[in-house]
């Protein structure tokens, strides 16, 4: 027998009839838990996110959205979009992952979410992609104002006392 069964906690048990007494008898009741399977959605590196450095390379930060179904994942890192040869096949149980030495170039992942209790289970994210850049070394910040050796005065300052410090730095740097 089987039944087509939404979200949800559902009880089961089976009845049968005694051919001798004509008396229902029923088996012992049991419980499953029915969950949506939603594929896990990639967060971070970002789908076509450059991550540049200038002397060592990354260690690049994976995160993925939990699949409820999943007890463990496994991160897969390769050249191919089609994941013809796998660079890195990592196993993880949170929801992140830290990896170190991957060199310049294009990059594709995909998160696979297992489930110990059933082997059969194998759901697969999306794949997404990103790219490591080697960088010349970062330029030195060059100062603009105030220049060197200007005194200033309260009266420049504002009420506050603040001073403004403006400075032109290297594209690659964020702050």
């Amino acid at each position: 027998l089987t039944e087509r069964l939404g979200e949800g906690s559902f009880y089961w048990r089976i009845r049968g009839r005694n051919a001798a007494t004509g008396a229902d008898e029923y088996s012992e009741v049991r419980k499953i838990g029915i969950l949506r399977d939603m594929p896990t959605g990639l967060l971070y590196p970002a789908h076509n996110e450059v991550i540049s450095y200038s002397v060592k390379t990354p260690i690049i930060n994976f995160r993925w959205r939990e699949n409820r179904v999943a007890t463990d994942y496994t991160v897969e890192i390769s050249r191919s979009p089609a994941f013809s040869a796998i660079e890195r096949s990592l196993p993880a149980t949170l929801l992140d992952i830290s990896v170190d030495g991957l060199g310049a170039g294009t990059y594709y992942w995909r998160v696979r979410s297992n489930n110990s209790g059933i082997v059969s289970y194998k759901g697969v994210s999306a794949v997404s992609s990103f790219k490591i850049e080697h960088v010349a070394a970062l330029t030195a910040p060059v100062l603009i104002a105030p220049p060197d050796g200007r005194r200033l005065s309260s009266s420049m300052t504002g009420k506050a006392g603040k001073v403004l410090f403006s400075w032109s730095a290297d594209s690659q740097v964020d702050r």
